[in-house]
């Protein structure tokens, strides 16, 4: 498919891209973040696609850049531009704290079931495929992984208390030296990363305010699963040290943790079968 698709990356602006799908109905697309995301879409439905249909990435729609929130802001921005044209166009999104927050969003957006695209990769079965297959060790189980994920909530909680209040605190930075904080069996040390994010921190919030409306952050996560809101960037920082710490040397574990997820499997998440539904 990447033909194809390659013939499509010249930029186009939203209103060219609503006439050409106007003028070709049966036209389909899925507009997606980025590069990983797309070719995760062309693996899981390479079967099932139809002729006329293309995933793309948002970076080949002429839309002004966003300050916050990089390629899901702009594919977002995009999906409210053509929202009230009738064309065969569906974005899909990392959920993000949409749902924690009561987000409203375009009618044309197809939202990821949990957290993020990420998130559908803590199950038992794709992490033991990841362990036996991937890092081919028995040193380690699934559960074990799945203890260790549960570290990054308090991460997550930091970054819900970040989006809601505006206080811009520089977690991709901070994550740059992700092993500082954490160390595989011991935890994440949350006092010393929280010391971090605001050492870097430009808005540079008040103490006081910020552990305030922390308090209530935390409310709004106490009856969440881990992958509602645990950030997949998070987690997999903490799957690379891991790994680290049980002897694999090779600097590929992001990609052999993608190939753990089974195609076969789409039937079980209502959002990717959405997707399946739209381009038949």
């Amino acid at each position: 498919m990447d033909h194809n698709y390659l013939e499509e990356t010249i930029k186009r602006k939203p209103e060219a891209i609503v006439k050409a799908f106007e003028m070709d109905p049966d036209r389909c697309a899925i507009y997606v973040e980025g590069h990983d995301d797309r070719l995760f879409f062309e693996y899981l439905f390479e079967n099932q696609v139809r002729n006329d249909t293309i995933f793309f990435e948002i970076a080949t729609v002429d839309i002004p850049e966003v300050k916050e929130n990089g390629n899901r802001e702009r594919l977002l921005n995009f999906a409210s531009s053509i929202e009230n044209h009738e064309i065969r166009i569906k974005c899909f999104v990392d959920a993000d704290f949409t749902r924690i927050l009561g987000e409203a969003m375009p009618p044309n957006v197809i939202f990821t079931d949990f957290r993020d695209l990420e998130a559908y990769l803590y199950e038992r079965n794709y992490l033991n495929k990841f362990i036996k297959l991937g890092l081919k060790t028995n040193k380690i189980t699934p559960e074990s992984i799945l203890n260790e994920l549960s570290n990054a909530k308090e991460i997550a909680i930091l970054r819900l208390c970040s989006k809601e209040n505006e206080f811009k605190l520089p977690f991709q930075e901070t994550n740059e030296n992700f092993s500082r904080y954490y160390v595989y069996g011991k935890g994440v040390n949350i006092a010393k990363y929280k010391n971090a994010l605001f050492q870097n921190c430009e808005t540079r919030p008040k103490i006081a305010d910020f552990n305030e409306a922390l308090i209530e952050s935390k409310k709004k996560c106490v009856s969440l699963a881990d992958k509602d809101f645990i950030h997949g960037k998070d987690a997999l920082n903490i799957i690379k040290e891991i790994a680290k710490a049980l002897g694999y040397k090779k600097d590929n574990v992001e990609l052999i943790f993608w190939m753990s997820f089974d195609r076969a499997d789409i039937n079980k998440y209502p959002a990717l079968k959405e997707v399946e539904n739209f381009i038949k």
